[in-house]
């Protein structure tokens, strides 16, 4: 024991005399070993030595249920608590180890006794971890979960996220908004709901922005809120194919369409701003053009040499100008020279010199003056169309060698006393020429001269004022009075010389017209004459007779000897035929001996002057006829005696002869033959054999 040893030795021992000082110098000495002592220097330690004892094995309550010992062959501590009244074995404290005895038993502080810090150089194998004293962040398993309130992640480094399946999902709700995913080494961000777009905001000073968005419903377009600066020799590349590129070298910038053609197209204007005062115009990197600020005014080079320089409104060409189309000048147009337009001139206000006649003007398109245009000296059109919107004076001539001159003017006044059609023509003509009126769409009309004809013609067709040769005309009606005094009117054949006015036609002229009111005289005067109708003997009661709605026919017994009118075919006259001419012609076409009439639905009546129906076959009478045997004859017969005739094979008066003699052979049955005859069968036969004839035509003809 640290600091304590016997004292008195000799005076403490068996059978000695109990002295007050040495026990109690015994005692002060013990009480000492075990005063505490901060520097460990006094107090009894059992570490083991002489001194101190030996080791404590056991800490324990005084029944033992709650203690602390020592397992010397397991080499651990064990924790025992007392559970139902007995000593648990709770912890245990062994090699690297502090264990609970019992899986998922022992807790780590409580919710209201909790520990401060956790120093943990190792790994941390904890199923479930609830931080915070509210419980609201849990990690459990792969879930950590925070239910309610923000999650901040602060470290003094780096935050890494390393994700073995190459997926970082990122979810608001349990629903994915966000996959940040390894592919084959490329990061992919994919926002995980259907159009939706992925913004990259921020704060400009004090003000919100979104700087970038990426909208998922419009196949990914990009919307860049500001600039996007790019380093020297960087290249924005469009299309697949890098069809257009934008670049800059730290001082010069290109534009390049490599693969095809670059369209710029604008809505407002296009402003293009050269500091240098130089635009170059390349084709392969080869200058062909330029545009060059000249002291504020344009100056136009082609290749290298300058083609026209403007000085404000003016424009001085160097070389020559050709015009294919329209050539239009809103101020005044000066040609010191000869000016040569294969296209147009169109002047829409002031006027257009020519200084001199060796200043003509030669033009294939369309002249157009707005304005006045003088021309001092001449003016050629070679092809193309003059269009003088205002006033034109022209003090020279005026030459157009164009195809079709177009006036598009509401009137037309022409001074020249004759006008010239086919002006150049020689030889012998060939066209037609005239006037064409132009009427929409009805056909148009022509007055002019139709060489095929060679005469002057006055119609309609479907001709334009552009159709050349000999034109399709339809006659038509001229409206005008026609003077005979020194011509006349010829359709080639009968020449009219004018008109005569003569009630009685004294003339009987072959080349005159006669008045209306002669003819109606003259028509007047022979309708009031009697039989006024060359070889007419007939009156007119008896011409009237022709008319079967004037007359009404009587009745009339015709002779042999009457006439009746007839129209002959053959000789396309008309003839007076006698009457028994008829009856031969037509007692010849009515045979009836010769010929066959069928009666359909017909009654024939013998009648009491002897007429007979003879000669009717017996094929014609159907079996269908049904004729009652009451109509044979003279009706005493009926039918059903008659029916008795149908079982004989042969003449019945010969097989009753041969009956008489063997009447008791006769059966009853053939006996009943004879029931209801009242007189000698061979009469009735007889009688009945007479009226075949009859009965066949009632049985054909009912």
């Amino acid at each position: 024991m640290a600091g304590y040893s016997r004292q008195s030795t000799s005076d403490i021992v068996p059978t000695a005399v109990v002295k007050a000082a040495p026990i109690n110098a015994e005692y002060n000495k013990l009480r000492d070993a075990f005063t505490f002592s901060s520097s460990a220097t006094t107090g009894h330690r059992h570490d083991g030595d002489s001194d101190e004892g030996s080791y404590v094995p056991l800490i324990a309550d005084p029944d033992k249920k709650n203690h602390i010992s020592v397992d010397q062959t397991n080499n651990r501590f064990g924790v025992f608590v007392e559970v139902s009244s007995n000593a648990v074995e709770q912890l245990r404290f062994q090699d690297g180890l502090v264990v609970p005895v019992t899986n998922n038993d022992i807790d780590l502080g409580t919710s209201s006794l909790q520990y401060k810090d956790a120093y943990v150089n190792g790994t941390a194998y904890i199923d479930t971890v609830s931080i915070g004293d509210n419980d609201f962040t849990v990690i459990n398993n792969n879930a950590y979960t925070v239910s309610s309130g923000n999650l901040t992640v602060d470290v003094a480094a780096d935050i890494i996220l390393d994700a073995g399946g190459a997926n970082v999902t990122i979810k608001d709700d349990g629903t994915s908004i966000l996959d940040i995913a390894n592919n084959s080494g490329d990061v992919e961000l994919t926002v995980s709901t259907a159009d939706k777009n992925f913004l990259i905001k921020g704060t400009d000073g004090v003000t919100g922005i979104t700087a970038l968005d990426i909208d998922m419903a419009d196949a990914g377009t990009v919307t860049i809120n500001h600039d996007l600066v790019l380093p020297d020799n960087g290249i924005i590349k469009l299309g697949v194919g890098a069809d257009l590129s934008l670049t800059s070298d730290g001082t010069n910038a290109t534009i390049a369409a490599p693969n095809g053609t670059l369209t710029v197209d604008v809505n407002a204007d296009i402003i293009l701003d050269a500091g240098g005062a130089d635009i170059l115009l390349k084709d392969g990197g080869t200058d062909y053009g330029s545009l060059t600020n000249n002291g504020n005014n344009l100056l136009v080079k082609s290749g290298t040499t300058t083609a026209a320089t403007f000085a404000g409104a003016n424009v001085d060409f160097a070389g020559t100008v050709d015009v294919t189309s329209t050539l239009t000048a809103d101020a005044g147009l000066t040609v010191a020279g000869a000016a040569a337009l294969n296209g147009g001139l169109t002047m829409d206000t002031n006027k257009f010199t020519v200084a001199d006649t060796s200043g003509n003007v030669a033009t294939a398109g369309t002249l157009t003056a707005t304005g006045l245009a003088t021309l001092n000296g001449g003016l050629t059109v070679n092809g193309g169309n003059l269009d003088m919107n205002g006033n034109v004076d022209i003090s020279g001539n005026l030459v157009v060698n164009g195809t079709v001159t177009t006036l598009d003017s509401t009137n037309t006044t022409i001074k020249d006393l004759l006008i010239e059609l086919g002006t150049g023509v020689t030889g012998t003509p060939g066209n037609d020429a005239g006037i064409v009126i132009e009427r929409g769409s009805e056909a148009n009309a022509f007055i002019g001269y139709d060489e095929s004809a060679d005469k002057f013609i006055v119609g309609t067709g479907t001709f334009t004022g552009a159709s050349t040769g000999n034109l399709s005309v339809t006659k038509g009606i001229m409206q005008a009075g026609l003077d005979f005094s020194s011509s006349s009117v010829t359709d080639g054949t009968t020449t009219i010389a004018g008109f005569k006015d003569e009630d009685d036609f004294a003339s009987n002229s072959a080349t005159h017209l006669a008045t209306q009111q002669s003819i109606k005289a003259y028509v007047a005067t022979i309708a009031g004459q009697s039989n006024n109708v060359v070889g007419l003997t007939s009156t007119a009661a008896e011409l009237n007779l022709l008319d079967g709605n004037a007359v009404t026919p009587a009745a009339l017994t015709l002779a042999d000897a009457d006439g009746v009118i007839l129209l002959d075919i053959s000789a396309t006259t008309t003839k007076n035929i006698r009457a028994d001419s008829l009856a031969t012609y037509f007692t010849g076409k009515v045979n009836v001996a010769a010929s066959t009439t069928t009666f359909t639905n017909k009654s024939l009546d013998q009648d009491g002057t002897g007429n007979n129906i003879t000669n009717i076959a017996n094929a014609s009478i159907k079996a269908s006829a049904g004729i009652d045997a009451t109509k044979i004859a003279n009706g005493t017969v009926t039918s059903t005696e008659f029916q008795y005739i149908g079982g004989l094979t042969s003449d019945a008066q010969t097989q009753l002869n041969a009956k008489q003699a063997i009447v008791a052979g006769v059966s009853n049955t053939e006996i009943g033959y004879l029931d209801g005859v009242t007189s000698a069968i061979q009469t009735q036969l007889n009688t009945k054999a007479t009226t075949g004839k009859a009965i066949a035509m009632a049985m054909v003809f009912g």
